[in-house]
């Protein structure tokens, strides 16, 4: 499975750092992108990884997140 971020949609709030500061960070604006490949905006998970991101995906004040299933 593939997470998407758009970061465009982000408003900066920091939930998703705040919960998985593993796989994200904010930018010096306070957008937040992928640690791992800021160069990208999806990164590969499995549904155990994409499950335990489910709170931080559902409560996305700006809905910058999307699953696509391979």
């Amino acid at each position: 499975m593939k997470l998407f971020l758009n970061s465009k949609r982000c408003i900066a709030c920091g939930l998703c750092v705040q919960q998985h500061p593993e796989l994200f960070e904010l930018d010096d604006q306070g957008i937040a992108h992928f640690k791992k490949n800021l160069e990208n905006s999806s990164l590969e998970l499995d549904s155990q990884e994409i499950k335990k991101l489910k709170p931080v995906i559902n409560n996305c004040p700006g809905r910058a997140f999307k699953i696509e299933r391979s």
